[in-house]
């Protein structure tokens, strides 16, 4: 399977949806297939968010010979588009489960203070940055169903971000801390899950659901930057460990399950968390061009693996005779990503631009990002 994407760079991030579940008459609960989609894509795209921006601010900020020596303030406006697929979830009743698109976009504004004097005999850089992102959600066929043709689901998840980032640095060591917390909304259409309910040719019901959203994502960097040649301009490696959480939750929302015969409501609540572990390398080196212009091409391969993955959808029946019930949904944990791009830094303005592959065995996603800082003193 592959995916197509292509992104504008975000310093940013972003946030999780969190979606929906009926219950048959049975009593035996029959959970939103794409509810349970959305739900981890916008845990997905949340946390690429976050990843972006720490990218960009290192890019720009960090060391190594970069942009960002020097007391003072700068401006990094960022914007990102991406899209990717993926194949379907892991759950236990996979007759419903199918797979999607996704479709993404964010822009961020970020302001940047480089403190006077040294911490622990450092420099330090201290970052705030807010901005909207949105998330475009298609089910398609996969994950071994077939859509039939009155079957289609969609949803879609807009976010309000703010956040800041702490950046020390020591000649070619550095560390970096970011906690961004986000506020969104989620709309949810399925008719997927409902079907044969209703006379043709309309066979299957149209559920609409509409509920808040909220939740923080925190990251811890470390790395070492090794110069491979004695030259200024001679290739460098960058070698981090990046440790990240990431939680999201929706409000508790009513949902209705249609039903020829009678209609049971219940309350829904969604959540997504998950640990994740990031090793990364990246080869770099610096070009001096004409007017102390710098050019800094790279590439970037890493290894990222989710810790403690939790896509859980918690439903309370109205009926006091049916028990709460809590239920688990799974994917693949381990991805591998490779980074192309460079930067060009002229005076106070900084440009970048790159490619990307990012994929495990349920999803894949190739992107591409845009980017422009100017430092104001």
């Amino acid at each position: 399977m592959g995916s197509v994407s292509r992104l504008w760079r975000a310093q940013g991030w972003l946030l999780p949806i969190c979606l929906v579940g009926f219950v048959l008459p049975s009593g035996a609960l029959a959970q939103s297939s794409v509810g349970r989609a959305a739900n981890a894509a916008t845990g997905q795209s949340l946390r690429d968010a976050v990843e972006q921006q720490q990218g960009e601010f290192l890019g720009t900020y960090g060391v190594g010979g970069g942009a960002g020596a020097g007391i003072g303030a700068g401006a990094s406006p960022s914007g990102r588009l991406r899209g990717s697929d993926h194949d379907a979830l892991k759950v236990a009743n996979p007759d419903n489960n199918f797979a999607w698109d996704t479709k993404e976009a964010s822009v961020f504004g970020t302001g940047v203070y480089s403190l006077p004097g040294t911490v622990l005999g450092g420099q330090m850089k201290a970052s705030i940055f807010g901005g909207h992102n949105w998330l475009s959600l298609e089910m398609k066929n996969g994950g071994g169903n077939v859509l039939d043709p009155d079957q289609f689901g969609k949803a879609r998840n807009e976010s309000v971000l703010v956040g800041g980032t702490v950046l020390w640095s020591q000649k070619n060591t550095y560390a970096l801390a970011t906690l961004v917390g986000f506020w969104g909304d989620t709309s949810l259409t399925d008719s997927i899950d409902d079907c044969g309910v209703l006379p043709a040719p309309n066979t299957c019901a149209v559920h609409k659901y509409n509920f808040n959203t909220s939740g923080f994502i925190g990251t811890l960097t470390a790395g070492q930057v090794f110069p491979l040649s004695k030259s200024a301009s001679g290739p460098m490696l960058d070698l981090r460990g990046s440790v990240s959480y990431t939680q999201s939750m929706s409000d508790p929302f009513l949902n209705t399950h249609f039903d020829v015969a009678n209609t049971s409501r219940q309350e829904q609540t969604y959540k997504f968390s998950t640990w994740t572990a990031t090793a990364a390398a990246t080869l770099f080196t610096n070009i001096t061009l004409q007017n102390s212009a710098l050019l800094r091409p790279y590439i970037q391969g890493y290894v990222r693996q989710e810790i403690g993955y939790n896509n859980k959808l918690l439903v309370i029946d109205q009926d006091p005779t049916v028990a709460p019930d809590i239920v688990h949904y799974d994917q693949a944990h381990t991805y591998g990503g490779v980074d192309v791009g460079m930067t060009y830094t002229l005076g106070k303005m900084t440009l970048g631009a790159a490619a990307y592959f990012d994929g495990s065995t349920d999803e894949r996603t190739f992107g591409g990002r845009l980017g422009a800082s100017w430092k104001l003193n």
